[in-house]
């Protein structure tokens, strides 16, 4: 047809014509070839959109595997599993965006090569059509930069996610070994406050066992007070006899002498100064009795001194013994404080410093609270020593009398009193006054009764 269509024109026509079949062939080329190029920007668009997606994706998996790496332990694991997980799957992407980005150039040089190809093949056009297509030559180049920079940026995204990754897979397994530190600092922390439990209900036995001991002394104290009140009153009743005595053997003995001297001795008097002398021999004997009992007095005396001492000494102890208790308790409770300040805050890190030099301070008063029970326990145990010896020696009647000191007889030849100093004789007797323990006369002294008796005091200490 065009061949026939040919003939019928002229040579001019006939160019003319074949002209315009190869700017349709190539208009049609170059149509056919800008479809191509868009629907390979398209696919691009919307490999770039998909690529987009996975990375926001990538990033919103991370921060919440970030973010639930505080939880706790399981929520950490979990989180890292996870995040090994989108590691993985984040470097399929990253193959994928490689591969993808080596095809899509690939297939752009392709098309480029093809489609300048074609146009160089069956177009016959101007120099313009050639710079139209190096136009878009340059365009496809740019666009295809532009790819590359957004492969890029996905890249280093990819690149900051698997660094965020890391660390907060380092942050949780540091929280993970801080967790287990402070785990073992409670573990050591509840041990020491059992211990100083125990420690606190040994010395609050001790301390009851103590205050029994001291309950049983004082029971023997008031005791013995009695007995020594009693022995007291029948010391004072032996002293007014032995004075009533006394003044009997000197009226006996002024009458043995008015009968000597009056050389008139009958039967009877025969017979009363043998009674006379029965008398004063008992009298003497009384005497001995008397020194007797002063004697024992005075080493009961004594050891009354001795065992108020010891008393003293063991409420001394007991003093300490509460005080070590009372400083136990404190430590107790600030152990216990400590152990709950720790399990509040077992989920930081920086408590575990805090917790070593307060566990630090608590050991080192425990460890002075142990030495001061020690040496209390020592005493005490030394003391019981003391007193089972003292159980064991102490006979029935050497028994106490209270807690003053006892008064130290003076003894003189003539009486103590200013006004007096008349020498004693057998009918001038000497006594010894109970508040100082001076020598008087009976003229310068009275007896006054007292709480368990009678006693005699001078003059003096009767006007004071």
């Amino acid at each position: 047809m065009m061949a026939t269509h040919a003939t019928a024109l002229g040579p001019e026509d006939t160019i003319h014509l074949q002209t315009s079949d190869q700017s349709n062939a190539v208009e049609v080329s170059e149509t056919s070839g800008a479809s191509a190029a868009a629907k390979k920007k398209k696919r691009k668009r919307k490999k770039k959109k998909a690529v987009a997606a996975d990375v926001s994706n990538a990033d919103v998996s991370t921060e919440t595997a970030v973010e639930g790496s505080t939880n706790n332990d399981t929520e950490i694991e979990a989180a890292a599993k996870a995040g090994k997980n989108k590691l993985k799957d984040m470097n399929g992407v990253d193959n994928h965006i490689a591969q993808h980005e080596h095809e899509i150039t690939k297939q752009t040089n392709e098309a480029l090569t093809e489609h300048m190809q074609e146009s160089l093949q069956k177009s016959e056009t101007p120099r313009n059509q050639l710079d139209n297509v190096s136009k878009e030559v340059e365009s496809s180049k740019e666009a295809l930069a532009s790819t590359k920079a957004e492969l890029e940026s996905a890249n280093t995204k990819i690149k900051a996610t698997k660094t965020e990754l890391e660390d907060a897979r380092k942050e949780a397994k540091a929280t993970k070994e801080a967790h287990e530190q402070t785990q073992s600092e409670l573990e050591s922390a509840k041990e020491e406050v059992k211990a100083i439990r125990d420690a606190h209900a040994q010395t609050q036995a001790e301390l009851e066992s103590a205050n029994a001991v001291k309950a049983s002394l004082q029971k023997k104290l008031n005791d013995s007070s009695a007995q020594i009140d009693s022995l007291n009153s029948e010391v004072m009743q032996l002293k007014d006899k032995m004075s009533k005595l006394e003044l009997a053997k000197g009226n006996l003995e002024q009458l043995a002498a008015k009968i000597e001297d009056s050389k008139e001795l009958s039967a009877l008097g025969q017979t009363q100064a043998v009674a006379m002398e029965r008398e004063l021999s008992k009298i003497d004997a009384l005497k001995a009795d008397l020194e007797n009992l002063q004697r024992s007095d005075e080493e009961k005396q004594s050891e009354i001194i001795r065992l108020m001492a010891q008393l003293q000494t063991t409420e001394a102890d007991a003093m300490r013994l509460r005080n070590t208790l009372v400083k136990s308790q404190a430590t107790a409770e600030e152990a216990e404080k400590l152990l709950l300040d720790a399990r509040g805050e077992e989920s930081t890190h920086d408590v575990s410093i805090e917790n070593e030099s307060r566990l630090a301070r608590m050991e080192a008063k425990c460890a002075a609270a142990i030495a001061e029970l020690a040496a209390v326990k020592a005493k005490r145990d030394d003391f019981r020593r003391q007193l089972s010896n003292l159980e064991q020696s102490t006979t029935v009647n050497g028994i106490l009398k209270g807690f003053e000191q006892p008064v130290v007889w003076q003894l003189a030849s003539y009486c103590m009193e200013p006004t007096c100093k008349n020498a004693f004789t057998w009918i001038r007797r000497r006594h010894h006054c109970r508040e100082c323990g001076r020598s008087v006369c009976s003229t310068h002294s009275t007896v006054r009764r007292g709480g368990v008796g009678s006693v005699r005091i001078c003059t003096m200490c009767l006007r004071s």
